[in-house]
């Protein structure tokens, strides 16, 4: 069971009584934030949780500056001066232009991609760009990269119009997207285990906020529930 925090402000008729402000990276609002926001509706009745999108290193000033209770984060440069816990590891999925040849396969071999016209992440989401950066240095292969962006949902509506291939996490391919199809990567024999998109919870050590400790509990069993199966 989640316990309440100890304030007089909590009222049998339930009213909110207490407030927890959760920044988010665009990527959680496909797969992990939709879960959150049920169970904190469902379990945490007496909470308000205001919710405020944000890249990562935004977030990480807003947690010093206390402008944040927790951020939901890609685990960049700088959360080692925080606590922090993984809530969701994500498959890493190909976008690829209903028309474009790739488009027919179950499945994408990573080394197909070289030399293809590429939407990449970019420098403004170092941790994303780092990620595939090393995939391709691995597997041997320079992608042609004709347009960068921050986010996963521009990324895949430049695919949708036919201007490149992708890789992305694989729960944006819960949103809409016309003449895109999604696919599982091939990464044997590069590595041992399948790299994943990985978002962190994270938030300062002291905090006067007592909501916050009920917050943390929901979203580490939420992480614990998460499942780890593939894309498919």
């Amino acid at each position: 069971m989640i316990g309440m925090p100890d304030t007089a402000a909590i009222t049998a008729s339930r009213q909110p009584a207490g407030f927890v402000s959760i920044g988010f990276v665009g990527a959680a609002a496909y797969a992990f934030l939709p879960r959150l926001a049920k169970a904190f509706n469902d379990r945490l009745p007496w909470l308000t949780v205001r919710f405020q999108e944000a890249m990562s290193l935004a977030q990480l000033q807003f947690l010093s500056l206390d402008r944040l209770d927790i951020g939901l984060m890609r685990p960049v440069e700088g959360v080692e001066a925080f606590e922090k816990m993984s809530v969701l590891r994500e498959p890493l999925v190909a976008a690829i232009p209903i028309t474009h040849k790739l488009a027919q396969r179950r499945r994408i071999d990573l080394k197909l991609f070289d030399n293809e016209p590429f939407i990449m992440f970019s420098p403004e989401s170092p941790y994303s760009r780092a990620l595939l950066n090393g995939l391709f240095r691995e597997a041997g292969i320079r992608p042609r990269f004709v347009q960068e962006f921050v986010q996963s949902q521009p990324i895949v509506s430049l695919v949708s119009a036919g201007l490149g291939l992708a890789i992305v996490p694989a729960g944006i391919a819960n949103a809409s997207f016309d003449n895109v199809v999604f696919r599982p990567l091939r990464f044997e024999p590069l590595r041992g285990t399948e790299p994943r998109f990985d978002i962190v919870a994270v938030w300062q050590t002291q905090s006067s906020n007592p909501a916050r400790t009920a917050v943390i509990e929901v979203m580490r069993e939420l992480a614990a529930d998460e499942p780890r199966r593939g894309f498919v």
